[in-house]
């Protein structure tokens, strides 16, 4: 899957750091280094606040049922229960700051961010009707986290969970008839995930996260259509449930 090989991509580039040679002054490998009086250090401390940004790749899914108003299975749109989606990747970022405390290796802390997903994308109620289509528009997303991590020195190993809000737009529409329903607006939800963070030698640290998201179902709907004054259709309802997950990389600085 594109998220898994996106993902490990983005993991190799933080271990990189995380795992390379901390030596300085090293000699060419022709000398032989001189004699230093060994030095003890103390371990690094993640505890403190810290802030950041982030970029990335988002991928979503929004999937629509045709649930009928409930009357008669003639109510539906074409099929009662029936369903149909879109999905597509795009780019995403985001600003976050947290708050980290350290006990031994374990490491607890919360973050908040405030972000947007730019995925805009479309799909159709196929087989029944191409024309028929659902809409994601993409928009502002915001989540508040938990973070518990496990510490090697300047390398900081985390699961990250909490809650989600977005506002993606998504709705359903069939514009060779001027049908349209309302869109989502805003959805609440979770959102859980595992990253690696690498504190550099300066205040700055870098970390490279993937998190799944899911903003739940919320119920659309069209306006009564009219023909001539005469109603020949009522509302018109859908369930659109919106999920996903961003894969990125981001540097906090630490206070």
């Amino acid at each position: 899957m594109m998220q898994i090989r996106l993902l490990s991509a983005l993991l190799s580039t933080v271990l990189c750091f995380a795992l390379s040679p901390t030596t300085a002054g090293a000699e060419d490998s022709g000398s032989q280094p001189a004699a230093r009086p060994a030095t003890t250090s103390l371990p690094f401390d993640w505890s403190g606040s810290y802030a950041g940004v982030t970029a990335g790749a988002a991928f979503g899914r929004s999937t629509a049922t045709d649930v009928g108003d409930g009357l008669s299975p003639a109510s539906a749109w074409y099929l009662l229960g029936g369903q149909f989606s879109n999905h597509a990747g795009s780019f995403s970022a985001a600003a976050q700051a947290g708050y980290n405390f350290q006990a031994a290796q374990f490491v607890f802390g919360a973050e908040a961010e405030i972000g947007y997903l730019g995925k805009h994308r479309v799909g159709n109620y196929a087989p029944l009707d191409a024309d028929t289509l659902i809409k994601t528009r993409g928009g502002p997303f915001g989540t508040l986290r938990g973070r518990l991590g496990f510490a090697m020195d300047r390398a900081l190993f985390y699961g990250t969970a909490g809650a989600i809000v977005a506002d993606v737009g998504s709705n359903v529409s069939r514009p060779s008839t001027d049908f349209f329903t309302s869109k989502t607006g805003t959805q609440f939800g979770w959102t859980a995930g595992v990253g690696v963070e690498y504190a550099m030698r300066s205040n700055w640290s870098i970390k490279a996260e993937y998190f799944h998201y899911d903003l739940g179902s919320t119920r659309v709907k069209s306006p009564p259509m009219f023909v001539g004054g005469v109603q020949v259709m009522g509302p018109q309802p859908f369930d659109i449930r919106n999920t996903g997950g961003i894969a990125r990389i981001g540097l906090n600085y630490r206070f």
